[in-house]
């Protein structure tokens, strides 16, 4: 774990842990650590998150920051300046919405330390949200497609195609522009015996 913040999503909570050491490279193990929440707004601005309310806003906060707690390794023999905070209320966030983690220690240097992360994204159980969106997504929206992609095996199976003589045709996603062909293969006894895509 390098210095700094580290972003966990889980199915109902995120874990926040932070690595802190003083300004000599000393571990951090001891003081208050406090763990503040921001939400980006689409006009640039930051709503706080309410820990009382458990939801963000652009009002004054009732709780404006939770307390971490340092973790100790080696039945609790060894300090490890890892301190950690879970929230287990996430309804207040919004898959892909961006979020900032602020860690205040005044023991640590630097005191502040500031990590963005996309909440249903990359961090953790999130990635279940882009597959989601990835097989929820309309083919027609997908440009700049390989000839031999995942898209065009996947027009196989949903979009329209034809066999005319020995030509399989299919098509996008308006049915009438051709996406690819293959020539088939036939013998009296089966009528198709194989595809040679072009």
């Amino acid at each position: 774990m390098a210095k700094g913040i580290d972003v966990r999503q889980t199915t109902g909570s995120i874990d926040f842990r932070a690595f802190l050491q003083d300004s000599v490279g000393d571990l951090v193990t001891t003081g208050t650590g406090n763990l503040r929440l921001y939400e980006l707004q689409s006009s640039g601005t930051l709503k706080s998150f309410d820990w009382a309310t458990k939801s963000f806003t652009y009002d004054t906060l009732s709780v404006e920051h939770t307390g971490m707690t340092h973790q100790s390794g080696n039945n609790n023999n060894r300090a490890t300046a890892i301190w950690t905070s879970i929230l287990p209320v996430i309804t207040g966030f919004s898959s892909g919405n961006i979020y900032f983690a602020q860690v205040e220690h005044s023991g640590a240097s630097p005191i502040l330390q500031t990590r963005e992360f996309q909440f249903g994204d990359e961090q953790g159980d999130g990635l279940n949200a882009v597959a989601d969106a990835t097989l929820r997504r309309d083919l027609s929206a997908v440009v700049g497609v390989n000839y031999r992609s995942l898209l065009n095996a996947l027009r196989f199976l949903r979009n329209k195609w034809t066999i005319s003589g020995s030509t399989l045709t299919v098509y996008k996603e308006d049915d009438t522009t051709i996406a690819w062909t293959a020539i088939l293969s036939s013998s009296p006894s089966d009528p198709v015996t194989g595809s040679d895509p072009s």
